[in-house]
């Protein structure tokens, strides 16, 4: 038995490093960024690359924790990240045949418990787990019992609502047993549930009406444009406090949001992020009346509904 474990273990490895390779085979080669030649030339483009900062450098080893992971639960999709948080923790694939709420109450290993486990939507696409190969949007959801950022699990993310925080916490990071990958953030709202923000892949004119919406919603006004080729991270939980609503009850509609598009490995490092506070963030309920007014084009009620 001990041989056949170790066989299966090597053969996971081998698998492994076949998506390894195949995602690295999809990363764009910056020109002067590989030697052509010895000597003087050779040795300044060495030089100019070590001191070149890019995302590669600053992307965290999360793949053999995964693959560790996927030997005690298969639905084991991929490790979330963010500095300074204790959200350090396995993701996990919601089964497209259960609701989204399925991990939400139960552990990594199956038993009811009222804390649950990070999990993906339901509908999110990963193929292999490669870049290229994921949903226009990937959500994942958590819980959070409270708004107190020093809370555990996805109330953590609430230390977003401090300029300073967001400020210097540029990235998150999400990896696939594929690739590991950097994600920069781009945007912090409160959100009604009624705003489709966690459709994997919504038709482009949805796409672009969301983003104008989050764009008005959001704390921040980031330096960032988001384009048709970008993927993203939406970070998903509860919410019991926000414009317009002092107190909510425990199960309520609206939710807290964090997004963020996928940085490719030769990007320049950002030391912190790069935004102006928006003073007047438009409210949930204000949402709720775009959305009622047509701001969505062709928005049906119940799209998002998992």
């Amino acid at each position: 038995m001990p041989g056949v474990k170790k066989l299966l273990i090597s053969c996971c490895i081998v698998i492994l490093m076949i998506h390894i390779t195949s995602c690295k085979q999809n990363t764009t080669i910056v020109p002067g960024s590989i030697d052509v030649a010895s000597g003087p030339v050779g040795n300044m483009r060495s030089e100019n690359r070590r001191k070149r900062e890019t995302i590669a450098l600053i992307t965290p080893e999360f793949q053999e924790r995964i693959l560790e992971k996927q030997q005690r639960n298969k639905d084991t999709i991929g490790w979330l990240y963010i500095p300074d948080t204790s959200v350090d923790q396995v993701v996990l694939k919601t089964p497209v045949n259960q609701t989204n709420e399925y991990y939400l109450g139960i552990d990594f290993e199956g038993r009811p418990n009222r804390d649950g486990t990070f999990c993906t939507d339901r509908r999110a696409v990963f193929g292999s787990g490669c870049r290229d190969e994921l949903s226009r949007n990937i959500t994942i959801y958590g819980h959070s019992w409270d708004d107190d950022p020093d809370s555990k699990l996805f109330s953590q993310l609430k230390r977003f609502r401090d300029a300073d925080f967001a400020r210097e916490h540029p990235y998150i990071f999400f990896s696939t047993e594929a690739e590991d990958m950097v994600w920069e953030v781009f945007a912090v709202f409160e959100a009604p549930t009624d705003l489709v923000y966690n459709y994997p892949d919504l038709p482009e004119n949805y796409f672009y009406d969301i983003l104008d919406i989050i764009d008005a919603a959001s704390l921040y006004s980031y330096d960032i444009a988001i384009g048709p080729e970008d993927k993203i991270l939406t970070l998903s939980t509860c919410i019991y406090s926000v414009q317009g609503h002092e107190q909510l009850p425990e199960i309520n509609e609206y939710r807290f949001v964090v997004m963020a598009r996928l940085a490719s490995p030769e990007e320049a490092i950002k030391q912190e992020a790069v935004f102006a506070a928006n003073t007047e963030p438009i409210s949930p309920d204000e949402i709720l009346h775009l959305i009622d007014n047509g701001a969505i084009r062709e928005y049906t009620h119940g799209a998002q509904t998992a």
